[in-house]
């Protein structure tokens, strides 16, 4: 199973976002719509683009990279 690294970049607020998912279009589909109502990119109006990613084999790796 695959495991992303990504990092989103919020313009309006000059935020920036680290996560890590194994679906990350949908994780994306997600930051985008706000579903995450209580955390950190749901705090901020305006568009969350992503600006990197990164994919590995296990979610340890993915996890070291994160930090």
């Amino acid at each position: 199973m695959r495991y992303y690294i990504y990092i989103v970049y919020n313009k309006s607020h000059d935020k920036i976002y680290v996560g890590q998912t194994k679906n990350l279009k949908e994780r994306l589909r997600l930051h985008e719509r706000k579903e995450f109502k209580k955390e950190f990119t749901a705090r901020f109006d305006g568009e969350w683009r992503l600006i990197y990613s990164e994919k590995a084999e296990n979610r340890s790796q993915i996890l070291k990279r994160e930090k």
